[in-house]
């Protein structure tokens, strides 16, 4: 009776150790793929491409991390610092901290940051694709949606939330189980499956 009791109080104790570390995991590969490619878009439609103008180093500051905010789309609590701002240079350099709750209820944070410097970028028209993923196919509100360059690979975003139901997985437009380790090609939906 007591090698049964032990048995399962290690087997919850090494549940709770997976879903942290992959509910980390999940987290910090999210913002490790958004935040390199919303700043330097940001900073090639401002600096290169030149779509509108900036005044000064505010404005530029100013419109750059409401840019980011916005791509940023993010459940849990995100903190931006302003490492670096040069209107003139190009270069934008930016932090992010994300928190998150883990299963057992503590606060977890993901940090990630990136510099970029305008002179560097260049404008190359490179295929871009859209994929988006849903809470639900019958459901047309998106829950995450990345713009992802041809060829690269896309991690699964963080596990949505539904109110009693149980997240199992993602799905393809014709119901195949999602495979994160094919390069895109594509535009791509995926929609969750529920228990």
């Amino acid at each position: 009776m007591i090698t049964m009791m032990i048995g399962i109080v290690i087997g919850a104790i090494t549940i709770l150790i997976i879903l942290t570390v992959t509910g980390r995991m999940n987290y910090a590969t999210e913002l490790e793929s958004q935040l390199p490619a919303v700043v330097e878009n940001i900073l090639c439609n401002v600096k290169i491409k030149q779509l509108y103008n900036v005044a000064d180093n505010q404005e530029f500051t100013a419109d750059v991390t409401e840019q980011i905010a916005k791509e940023l789309d993010a459940q849990t609590g995100i903190v931006m610092r302003i490492m670096g701002a040069d209107k003139e240079k190009g270069l934008f350099s930016v932090g992010v901290d994300r928190t998150f709750v883990h299963p057992n209820g503590k606060t977890g944070t993901v940090k990630c940051s990136r510099t970029v410097l305008a002179d560097k970028l260049q404008i190359v028209e490179i295929q871009k694709y859209y994929v988006q993923f849903y809470k639900d196919a019958d459901n047309s509100e998106c829950y995450k949606k990345y713009c992802v360059t041809e060829g690269d690979t896309i991690g699964a975003p963080a596990v949505p939330e539904y109110k009693d139901r149980e997240f199992a997985g993602w799905q393809d437009d014709k119901g195949y189980e999602a495979d994160f380790s094919q390069p895109v090609e594509q535009n791509r939906n995926y929609y969750a499956v529920w228990k």
